[in-house]
Order: structure tokens, then sequence, then C-alpha cells
């Protein structure tokens, strides 16, 4: 049996933190397309090799969506999603520090992982702890969230790399998604899981 949270306010809030965690997981994802010509130029990797970091990622978010659907079905779906915010950072964080394209392999593989925790949980939180009119709705919008964090690891980027380097982009994706988990864990500790 699910543990419905008590009140339409308090749903309302947790649908707006579910919205804007996503949105800025996007953020701390879409960055490396964002970023991939830049990081060509000053690392001095091929585009082959470009592509394998993305495709590290691909591969690890799909096998972590597997894995950890199951594990979000037996473990609090608020601190998994806090837990994969915080570990995004992480990612985000070491990636701006790399400069060999094995490394970054890892690391953004990792960060595949770790995003991967976040959108069964949510998508369970949206469609059965939120009181019950406002669930279809929920599960509607929450499909916004993509669009406005993709525009979002653009818009950053450009402003970014008009300035300075392509390991600042990442940085401040880290910072992001470390606010958002602080955030996130600061307004879900009081809710029952």
């Amino acid at each position: 049996m699910y543990k419905i949270i008590g009140s339409v306010k308090m749903s309302q809030r947790v649908f707006l933190f579910c919205w804007l965690a996503y949105t800025v997981s996007y953020i701390g994802r879409i960055n490396y397309s964002a970023t991939l010509t830049s990081l060509i130029q000053d690392i001095g990797i091929t585009k082959s090799q470009a592509g394998l970091i993305g495709t590290a990622f691909f591969f690890c978010y799909g096998f972590g969506q597997f894995i950890n659907g199951m594990i979000g079905d037996r473990v609090s779906q608020f601190k998994m999603i806090t837990t994969g915010l915080a570990l995004a950072a992480v990612s985000n964080l070491a990636m701006s520090f790399c400069h060999s394209y094995r490394v970054m392999i890892v690391i953004w593989g990792f960060n595949g992982v770790f995003q991967s925790m976040l959108w069964s949980p949510l998508l369970s939180i949206l469609s059965t702890k939120l009181q019950p009119e406002l669930r279809f709705k929920a599960c509607l919008y929450i499909a916004t969230s993509t669009p406005a964090g993709t525009l979002l690891a653009y818009f950053i980027s450009m402003l970014v790399l008009r300035n300075s380097i392509w390991a600042v982009v990442y940085r401040i994706s880290g910072i992001l998604l470390f606010l958002v988990a602080a955030v996130w864990l600061a307004l879900t500790i009081r809710i029952p899981h």
C-alpha cells in the first residue's frame, strides 16, 4: 500500500520539485552534447573517441534503467532521487577535471547509471503518492521537463563557452545538481516514504 501525500498543496510542491529535479538532471546529461565541439578541440580527441564517451552514457543509462527500476520498487523513491542527483553532480564535477577520453568514458558511463536512478522513482511518486486528482496532470506535465532541461543545457553552454572553457559547463551543472539534491532532500525528508 502506497502512502499518499497528505494535502493537495504538498502534492503540488512535490510535483514542482520533481519537475525541477528532472529538468536539472537533463542539464547534467545534455551538457556533453552541448560542449562536444569545444571538448574535442580543447582535449584533442577524435570524433570516434568522443562518440565512445556518449555511447558509454547511453549504454549505462539503459542498463541502469533496468536495474534501478527494480531497486526503486524496494527502496524509498525519495532517497533514490536524492542519491541519483548527488552522484550525477559528482560525475559532472569529475568530468570537468578530466582530460583523458578513457577516463571520460568511465565517468560519463557512471553519470548514465546515476541519471537512470531518477525517472522510474519519479514516475512512481507522481502516479502513486500525489493526491489522486493531481496524478494524471502531473504525469502529463512532467514531460515538459525534458525540453526545458535541454534548452537550458544549450543556453548555459552557449553563455559559458563565449567566455570560458567547456569544463566550467560541467562545474555549473554539478553545482546545480547538488543544490537541487539538497533542496529535494529538505523538502522530502518529512514526507512519509
